[in-house]
């Protein structure tokens, strides 16, 4: 692990303590050294830890100078994510934007296999590999089977679909359809192409459509959207890094180096991405998410049980990531990536793992909910009732932080209930809500005092 030397502490960087659910750093005045990087850490005890990256390795943690001089390590399995502020960059996100199965999104260049050129377009078909360059990461070779699709037309510019389209338009652009069985090849002129992309080369793709071969030059393919293979998840700690240009790469291998090897960048994260040496130099970095470590995102988590007792004849299903009419999660001025939308009275259940030790989240009316929403809010645990707050509405905003004790309990229960107007606009979510678990030491304590009974 490279350490890096501080000659210029960012002095003026401090730890905004908004409260739970929020990472950000905020800088004050000029520093000294204008180049020298910020980084911000959220943990999952909830501090806001702020000041200049001294060094990081995944597999060690972080460690962090403050504006006197001192510095603080933090394990990486106690971070929920470290956020910085990307300098602008000459680059743009490059002419192809490349998503793959488990939500990694790559930008730049279309390459040659053979020589790392940039090809007129180019695509290296080397063991049905696709070859990427950009000035954020480096190169990267990817399996075609990983690919969910590769998008020519950056202008976010969708096509008009027809009624049996295989594929759906979501907030990240368009997809395949759960139900979808071949490729679909969306041309410039609108038109589609329905098969298997069977090969691809230097020149465009070769499609298979009722038996026969078809290739397809690039200048005339706005996007490909292919079959790709389910992205196997790690059980150990990873980080998901987001690029400035939008790319996002998961690496179980990071560490913060001096500099990047392409010329004089600062201080550069260097990963492995499907067997690619990626270099990402700092200043390119807008957050770090550490997955696999003590916190547990419990929107990620099917629940043991659903109940919703609807008022009227309108039944309502939760939904994870979105409100629960399917729009942001959005509460005041803030809209958040993780939560869970509900509608009164809606029950969640979840059985807690065995190494639980908290539950967390905020909570809050949905801005969509109008000014007749009011509800009862309700957390038990094993069938003992924790926290409640009554007559709760839109204009109390975001909660603050909710942290409940849940070691060695076996069951958490949400509950959102009817408020003093029933069911009338009782639109609710729950906010960042997750799973602390106990340290790895306490884990590991407890495995070999069992192993020695």
């Amino acid at each position: 692990m490279t350490r890096l030397s501080v000659k210029s502490v960012v002095v003026c960087c401090f730890a905004a303590v908004t409260g739970f659910g929020f990472c950000r750093a905020d800088v004050i005045g000029a520093p000294q050294d204008a180049d020298a990087p910020c980084i911000h850490v959220q943990t999952v005890s909830g501090e806001h830890v702020a000041g200049a990256p001294v060094s990081f390795d995944l597999a060690r943690g972080f460690v962090i100078a403050s504006g006197d001089g001192a510095r603080r390590t933090i394990a990486t399995e106690d971070v929920i994510c470290a956020t910085l502020t990307p300098r602008p960059t000459e680059s743009d996100k490059g002419s192809v934007e490349i998503k793959l199965a488990g939500g990694n999104v790559l930008h730049g260049t279309l390459i040659d296999a053979n020589d790392g050129r940039a090809a007129s377009p180019a695509l290296g078909s080397a063991g049905q590999q696709v070859h990427l360059a950009s000035p954020l990461f480096g190169q990267a070779a990817v399996p075609l089977e990983r690919v969910t699709s590769i998008c020519f037309d950056l202008t976010g510019h969708l096509p008009e679909l027809p009624a049996d389209s295989s594929l759906v338009e979501t907030d990240g652009g368009l997809r395949l359809a759960d139900s979808a069985n071949h490729d679909v090849i969306v041309l410039a002129n609108g038109d589609f192409l329905e098969g298997w992309v069977a090969g691809i080369d230097a020149t465009g793709v070769n499609v298979e459509i009722e038996g026969e071969q078809r290739d397809v030059p690039f200048n005339l393919i706005s996007a490909a959207y292919l079959q790709a293979e389910p992205a196997s998840s790690s059980p150990g700690i990873r980080a998901v890094v987001e690029l400035s240009d939008g790319s996002r790469i998961t690496t179980e291998s990071l560490a913060l180096e001096d500099s990047a090897p392409n010329g004089d960048r600062g201080p550069t994260l260097a990963g492995v991405y499907e067997g690619s040496r990626l270099a990402m130099p700092l200043a390119v970095v807008k957050q770090i998410d550490i997955r696999g470590g003590r916190w547990r995102w419990l929107d990620e988590i099917e629940p043991a049980d659903y109940e919703q007792t609807p008022a009227s004849t309108i039944r309502w299903d939760y939904n994870t990531g979105r409100n629960v009419l399917g729009g942001p999660l959005r509460v005041g001025p803030t809209t958040f990536k993780h939560g869970i939308g509900v509608h009164s009275r809606a029950v969640l259940v979840y059985d807690l793992p065995a190494n639980a030790a908290e539950f967390v989240a905020r909570y809050g009316l949905d801005d969509s909910a109008g000014r007749f929403a009011d509800v009862e809010v309700l957390i038990r645990v094993d069938d003992q009732q924790r926290y409640r707050a009554v007559s709760v509405t839109s204009r109390d905003g975001l909660s603050q932080p909710v942290r409940i004790d849940v070691a060695g309990a076996r069951r958490l229960e949400l509950v959102v209930d009817f408020g003093r107007n029933a069911a009338v606009q009782d639109r609710f979510d729950w906010i960042r809500p997750a799973i602390v678990l106990k340290p790895a030491s306490e884990r590991t304590a407890l495995h070999d005092s069992k192993s020695r009974n």
